[in-house]
């Protein structure tokens, strides 16, 4: 969720719209077609990296939160997984293969090149802001192999001054 001078625009989709209509300059559609690329890369990562990624990394999510959270997150999550937390944590080793996979697909889908549609844009901070959180939330070794992933995080994150 973003506030700006009164408007609140929630979903990162819907914000990353109302950035490039406010301040188009940089773009983050920078040509015919990159939209409508980008919308689809937004869906494949809301849907495909989120629902990989989420089973291996929510017990460290847990384990990281406000204790005054907890209470919220572990029943939201539980209802979310149809499974307990615990349940979660002992089957993290059969969640890592789906989560390597698409990883191994993101990895072949970068190589050779610097960003994902041969120019940055918003499909480049999409997957950017969750391997953030991921990395942040969890000490899993997310590019262990996927070398041309790794090597385009090293790239954003030093054209961002992270």
């Amino acid at each position: 969720m973003i506030k700006d001078e009164g408007t609140v625009v929630h979903d990162s989709w819907a914000i990353a719209q109302y950035l490039e209509d406010q301040q188009p300059t940089p773009p983050l559609f920078p040509g015919i077609g990159l939209k409508e690329a980008c919308r689809f890369f937004n869906f494949y990562i809301d849907r495909t990296v989120h629902g990989a990624l989420f089973p291996v990394v929510v017990t460290d999510i847990f384990a990281k939160i406000d204790p005054v959270d907890r209470t919220y997150f572990r029943t939201t999550r539980e209802q979310r997984l149809g499974m307990t937390l615990e349940t979660v944590a002992a089957q993290r080793e059969e969640y890592r293969p789906q989560l390597h996979t698409v990883l191994a697909d993101l990895d072949a889908a970068i190589s050779g090149q610097d960003y994902f549609f041969g120019v940055l844009t918003y499909a480049d901070f999409c997957l950017f802001g969750t391997l953030k959180w991921a990395t942040i939330v969890s000490t899993e070794p997310f590019f262990a192999s996927s070398p041309a992933l790794q090597a385009w995080w090293e790239r954003l994150q030093n054209r961002l001054g992270l």
